[in-house]
């Protein structure tokens, strides 16, 4: 996800808008336990996707401003909470 945020940085127009839809991280401790142990071998399965990352903090960490975020499916299916993110830079 690091280096699609920096081509994203690269290639966003100046005042254009950043839109990510990205499972997250959940918040229940046992699933996202789960997600924590899965992880290693998901990324070999899935081109390198963790299961258990905060996008929001990568995108700040990347130079962009969250506009806005919300989560969706909050707990709702096992290791398939996500989240809807605007951004600047």
């Amino acid at each position: 996800m690091e280096r699609v945020l920096q081509e994203c940085k690269r290639v966003l127009k100046p005042n254009g808008k950043l839109l990510v839809l990205e499972h997250i991280k959940m918040e229940q401790p046992f699933c996202a336990g789960l997600q924590h142990l899965l992880t290693p071998a998901w990324k070999h399965i899935a081109n390198d996707c963790h299961l258990n990352r905060n996008p929001e903090v990568l995108i700040e960490e990347c130079g962009f401003n969250i506009i806005s975020s919300k989560k969706y499916l909050k707990n709702s299916h096992l290791l398939n909470d996500s989240l809807t993110s605007s951004a600047t830079l």
